[in-house]
């Protein structure tokens, strides 16, 4: 059978990233948003913030998160 394997992420890999463009997927949409992509501005205490390509900063605690990864432009 198929398992998931749920991957911990460190607060080293959040300043790592820290100014990049990431991707994330959350299990419950905030501000009417499930998806989206943006640039990691900050990372404090298991919340971190995106900031969307319009401008709009999303704080998000990781646990409602169900991945969070590089984006990679094509």
């Amino acid at each position: 059978s198929f398992k998931t394997v749920k991957v911990k992420i460190l607060e080293k890999d959040f300043l790592r990233f820290m100014g990049e463009k990431i991707d994330v997927r959350l299990y419950k949409a905030i501000d009417g948003l499930k998806e989206f992509c943006g640039v990691l501005c900050d990372y404090k205490d298991g919340d971190f913030t995106v900031t969307l390509l319009n401008g709009k900063d999303i704080t998000v605690n990781i646990k409602a998160a169900s991945y969070i990864r590089p984006h990679i432009d094509f």
